[in-house]
C-alpha cells in the first residue's frame, strides 16, 4: 500500500471549470479552508468548449410547448446567481467585461408555426423574447430573399476567457495542477469508513472524524447521461447497500448527452436489468420515455464523445460494458451512414 499522508483542509474541490471556480470563490469568501485540484489547464475542457450562453431554457421549447427541461432551467437559481454577480449583489463579483453580448438572435423561415410565434409572446416568455421589427433587423437579414422572422433573445453570451480570468484571480494561490486524481471510498458495514484521494501517485487520507462525530451522512449527486445510464445497476446497488444517499438528475448541458437521445431499444434493455430495484422516478422516466431522436443531436453526441475518449486515452470499444460497446458501434454506424458525404 502506498504511504498515507495527511492534507489539512476543510474542502477539496476537484475540477477547475466554472462550477469548481465558482465554488472555490464562495469557500474563500466564507473563510473556509480549501484546495482546488485540476489535471488540465483551468477551464480547458467543458467550460472553454461550451457555447457560453446563460440560456433560460428557450431552446428546449422550440416545438411551441413548455418542456420539463425548459421549466427546470427557467425556474433554477443559477440565472439569479449570475445576475447577482454582475450587479455586485453577491460575494462573487463579475465585471461587464465577462459578457460578449447581452442578447442573441433566433431566426426562422416561413415554416415557423403560428403556435411557436404565439408561444414566444406569451406571458411566460414575453420578458425574454421579442420579435424584431423589419427596420431593426440585424445586417445579415436585410436581404430581399429573407422572408422569415427574427427574434431577439435576452440571453447573455459570455466571454469565457475573461470570465475564467476573473474567477481564477481571487483563488489562484489555492489551485494545484496535478497529473491525475483518483478517489477511493473504504466502506465497512455499509458505512463510509475512509475517503482516500490519490494525487500524482501520492495517497492522502481525508479526515472524516468531524462528519462522523456529528453523524453526518454522505449525499452524492449522480448525473444521468449517455455514459452513466449504462452502469446504473452498479450505482443503485452501491447506494442501497450503503449508509448514504444518491440523488439522480438528468444532464442538460451539453444537451447532446441527455439520455433521451439514446434509442429506446437500448434504454429498454437497461430497464429490464434494473426495474426490480428501488428506482428514483427520474430514472424510470429516463429509461421508459418514448424516443425523441434528433439526427443532429446524435451527430453532436458522437463528436463530443469521440473527443472525450481521445482526451482521456480511452478506447470505447474496450469499455467493460457490453451494452455500451454495442451502442457505441451502433452510433458510429448511424453517423457514418446518415452524414456520409
Amino acid at each position: 500500500m502506498a504511504e498515507i499522508k495527511t492534507i489539512k483542509t476543510d474542502v477539496v474541490v476537484i475540477g477547475a471549470g466554472i462550477a469548481g471556480l465558482w465554488l472555490a470563490n464562495i469557500l474563500k469568501n466564507n473563510g473556509i479552508n480549501f484546495v482546488l485540484l485540476e489535471t488540465d489547464a483551468i477551464g480547458a475542457n467543458q467550460t472553454i468548449n461550451s457555447q457560453g450562453m446563460l440560456h433560460s431554457g428557450i431552446k428546449y421549447a422550440l416545438q411551441g410547448n413548455v418542456t420539463g427541461d425548459m421549466k427546470a432551467i427557467s425556474d433554477s437559481e443559477a440565472l439569479h446567481l449570475w445576475e447577482q454577480a454582475f450587479l455586485d449583489q453577491s460575494s462573487i463579483k463579475l465585471t461587464e467585461n465577462c459578457k460578449l453580448i447581452d442578447h442573441q438572435y433566433l431566426w426562422s423561415n416561413n415554416q415557423l408555426t403560428s403556435k411557436l410565434a404565439n408561444f414566444f409572446v406569451s406571458n411566460l416568455l414575453k420578458s425574454k423574447v421579442e420579435k424584431v421589427a423589419p427596420e431593426h433587423l440585424p445586417v445579415p437579414f436585410i436581404n430581399k430573399h429573407f422572408n422569415g422572422s427574427v427574434y431577439k433573445l435576452h440571453e447573455t453570451v459570455l466571454n469565457l476567457s475573461v470570465l475564467l480570468q476573473e474567477l481564477t484571480a481571487p483563488i489562484y494561490q489555492y489551485c494545484l495542477q496535478v497529473n491525475n486524481i483518483n478517489l477511493e471510498l473504504e466502506v465497512n458495514n455499509n458505512k463510509i469508513n475512509k475517503f482516500f484521494i490519490d494525487v500524482n501517485g501520492e495517497r492522502f487520507l481525508l479526515n472524516l472524524e468531524l462528519l462522523q462525530d456529528k453523524n453526518v451522512k454522505f449525499n452524492f449527486l449522480a448525473v444521468l447521461s449517455i455514459l452513466s445510464i449504462f452502469d446504473l445497476e452498479n450505482f443503485i446497488v452501491w447506494r442501497d447497500n450503503g449508509d448514504f444517499k444518491i440523488e439522480f438528475f438528468k444532464l442538460n448541458n451539453p444537451d447532446c448527452l441527455d439520455p433521451q437521445y439514446v434509442p429506446l431499444k437500448f434504454r429498454e434493455r437497461i430497464w429490464q436489468t434494473i426495474k426490480h430495484l428501488n428506482l428514483d422516478p427520474v430514472i424510470v422516466e429516463t429509461l421508459t420515455q418514448p424516443d425523441d431522436l434528433v439526427d443532429l443531436k446524435l451527430f453532436e453526441q458522437y463528436n463530443y464523445l469521440t473527443q472525450y475518449f481521445e482526451r482521456s486515452n480511452i478506447d470505447p470499444a474496450q469499455v467493460n460494458n457490453a451494452l455500451f460497446v454495442e451502442y457505441w458501434t451502433w452510433l458510429g454506424n448511424f453517423v457514418q451512414e446518415r452524414f456520409k458525404r
